[in-house]
């Protein structure tokens, strides 16, 4: 499961449920002023397992996973804390289906960096809208790599190539 915390309560999602099955689609929030839980809406909650999952803004943003034939989805969603409710995620200019990926929320947007592709993207869930990142001076192609933002950039580090030589750069 995910679970983010808001500034005022603790946002959960997904998951696997006891027993194995397939990843699950619902959710909730926590309030500890009022010690209170409330299910999340899942109307037009996307349905993937193992997707990329990140809080940007008033967005909990869904992306990609696996779909029940272990298929790499090209999709998401986005669930907007002030009404309750979700929306898909665009496709135009949006990354490929894969599970390479690092999502690193950057206040209100996303950074992506696909490793499969050696490419860069920003999410704006707000406007709903993907843009590219240079690629120039970016990582290589890399499975597992981890990222993280600084407060002033992203740095991505690690991972390993497809023969399983491990990487100690970024």
């Amino acid at each position: 499961h995910y679970a983010f915390w808001t500034g005022q309560e603790m946002l959960v999602w997904g998951g696997t449920p006891a027993g194995g099955g397939p990843s699950l689609s619902t959710g909730a929030r926590y309030d500890p002023l009022a010690d209170r839980w409330t299910s999340l809406a899942t109307l037009n909650a996307p349905q993937t397992s193992f997707p990329v999952v990140d809080l940007a803004g008033q967005f909990m943003v869904v992306w990609g996973g696996y779909d029940e034939n272990f298929a790499y989805q090209r999709s998401g969603g986005r669930y907007d804390l002030m009404t309750d409710s979700w929306s898909p995620v665009s496709l135009m200019n949006a990354p490929g289906a894969s599970d390479l990926r690092n999502f690193v929320s950057v206040g209100n947007e996303i950074i992506v960096w696909d490793g499969s592709y050696s490419q860069g993207y920003r999410y704006d869930p707000r406007i709903d809208q993907w843009s590219r990142t240079t690629s120039t001076g970016g990582p290589s192609f890399r499975y597992g790599a981890m990222a993280v933002w600084t407060g002033r950039e992203v740095v991505v580090w690690g991972g390993n190539t497809p023969s399983g030589f491990y990487l100690v750069d970024g």
